[in-house]
């Protein structure tokens, strides 16, 4: 009784997952990657901000140019980090890259914490490129998927990260 159900439960969450996250293998698949990272990560920030009365863009790209963006392009990911650590303000500090924004949510065990909607991790098992789905809104390090040895430095999201903006300032 209860293993049929699991099973059946299972399957239908294999289903759906594949209805709202597609394989981005194709030209459907990448456009609704496009606007699901695009446009959720910068809702999740506008939902966010909207009942202090500040009122955000609706895109990522508009939203990490808000106020007096800090440029974090060029230096390493160490520096981003501790530029984010010293400089961001916890919960008033967007962290912006291309096609994603997240909110620096502050330190844990002495790194920064970032709090977003995101789509998922991209990996490569097996030679394969793919994706560790996760479609909600987490609050993560900089570096999401560093502890599997499908995921490559250089793909980690800190990489991406090309600036920070203080929000009322």
């Amino acid at each position: 009784g209860n293993y049929m159900r699991a099973m059946e439960q299972s399957a239908m969450a294999d289903v759906i997952t594949k209805v709202l996250y597609p394989e981005d293998n194709h030209m459907e698949g990448k456009s609704l990657r496009l606007m699901q990272q695009y446009f959720l990560c910068s809702a999740t920030m506008q939902d966010l901000f909207a009942p202090f009365g500040l009122w955000l863009p609706r895109n990522s790209k508009e939203q990490g140019e808000e106020g007096r963006p800090q440029s974090l392009e060029g230096l390493s990911a160490e520096a981003k980090e501790r530029a984010l650590r010293e400089k961001a303000r916890p919960f008033l500090t967007l962290i912006a890259m291309p096609g994603h924004i997240g909110l620096y949510a502050g330190q844990w065990e002495g790194k920064a914490a970032m709090f977003h909607t995101m789509w998922g991790v991209r990996n490569s098992a097996g030679g394969e490129e793919g994706r560790l789905v996760i479609g909600r809104s987490v609050v993560t390090g900089l570096r999401p998927g560093e502890e599997r040895d499908d995921v490559d430095e250089e793909r980690l999201l800190i990489e991406r990260v090309k600036a920070f903006t203080v929000l009322g300032l």
